[in-house]
């Protein structure tokens, strides 16, 4: 290899695509496989991320009643409100126990 350049002859090949790079490109992908590239290695860490902070989550309890504290799915049959809407939540605690530990 000659500083920058490639060998003469030789032919490089986007890794996003697969096909033909220029002979005077330098990187690895095109730009526009480039940015799918980041976009989709991205959303696969948030999901990774999402995963661990629910495993993370479900053993967490609730030091009154014991409950887990994952966020569970609303039921099917729920509507959503549009996410301009604002959601009303309400949040109730189990009254505390009389045994003192």
């Amino acid at each position: 290899m000659n500083g920058n350049r490639a060998p003469a002859g030789s032919h490089y090949f986007c890794r996003g695509c697969g096909q033909p790079l220029p002979d005077s490109w330098h990187g690895q992908f095109h730009p526009e496989c480039l940015k799918a590239d980041k976009r989709r290695r991205t959303q696969e860490k948030r999901r990774l991320e999402r995963a661990r902070l629910q495993q993370w989550l479900q053993r967490q309890r609730c030091p009154q009643c014991g409950a887990s504290m994952a966020v569970t799915p609303p039921h099917p049959g729920t509507v959503l409100p549009h996410r301009d809407e604002a959601l009303e939540v309400s949040w109730e605690m189990a009254p505390p126990s009389d045994s003192s530990n």
